[in-house]
């Protein structure tokens, strides 16, 4: 699991470098609002200090989140191109597999996250003060 959710903060971060000099390259008819609006709540800590690993929050956050990467799967797939897109899929496919797993309570990855999500959730805060800074960066970027 640690290594799944390195390898997608790296990816993160390394679209974050890449769109911000280029700006975001869409086609013509899409917005950025349209992409805000399918939301971000995947992104751990960004908007809260805590995860959930258990009940029915647990399962609430699951489904949104998977909702929420769905229709920003579908917006890089229809709007997006050039640099922006070739860096954009792969940090958002990062994310479905991630929450895919963590959400699958029989798997492995969740067994993984269910244990380490006291710890993380202990510097809950900081993660997402840092988070909120490195969002309102790439915003501004964007």
């Amino acid at each position: 699991m640690m290594a799944s959710k390195t390898r997608g903060v790296g990816a993160l971060l390394l679209w974050a470098l890449l769109i911000g000099p280029c700006r975001a390259q869409l086609k013509a008819g899409c917005k950025l609002e349209t992409l805000r609006a399918c939301g971000d709540d995947y992104v751990p800590y960004a908007k809260t200090t805590q995860l959930h690993s258990s009940g029915e929050n647990f399962k609430k956050a699951c489904a949104s989140h998977k909702q929420q990467i769905a229709c920003t799967e579908k917006f890089v797939n229809e709007c997006m191109e050039g640099v922006t897109k070739v860096a954009s899929l792969p940090v958002v496919r990062g994310f479905k597999e991630n929450v895919e797993g963590i959400c699958n309570v029989a798997s492995k990855q969740h067994e993984s996250f269910a244990k380490a999500v006291g710890c993380i959730n202990s510097v809950g805060t900081e993660l997402n003060s840092c988070w909120t800074t490195f969002r309102e960066s790439v915003r501004r970027a964007v």
